[in-house]
């Protein structure tokens, strides 16, 4: 048996709490039970929300940092090409920034 969405269970408790509501008068005895039902629905709501509002706040943060990192790969290249272009690409000096010196033989 497949597994119940969300969706599917709002739908349901928004039936029970449909039929709670027509049926107020004779069934006065869960009036309590109702409205914890309500708010409870109301709550499951709210927060079903807002987990789709981080979702799409984590998907936009996470394409942001995609872009400063392709930024900076490309930064770092045009920055070792550079220091590779002054000192030369067998310099020692260049350890200082992090890049290997090409061998020398």
């Amino acid at each position: 048996m497949p597994r119940e969405s969300f969706a599917e269970r709002v739908m349901r408790w928004g039936q029970l709490d449909a039929g709670l509501t027509a049926g107020a008068d004779e069934l006065a005895f869960l009036a309590e039970d109702h409205a914890r039902l309500q708010a409870l629905l109301g709550t499951a709501k709210a927060e079903d929300a807002q987990q789709e509002s981080l979702k799409a706040q984590l998907q936009q943060a996470t394409q942001a940092l995609h872009a400063t990192v392709d930024e900076m790969l490309a930064l770092e290249r045009r920055l070792r090409a550079s220091l590779k272009g002054k000192y030369g690409a067998s310099n020692e000096a260049l350890e200082s920034f992090g890049i290997r010196p090409r061998g020398r033989g």
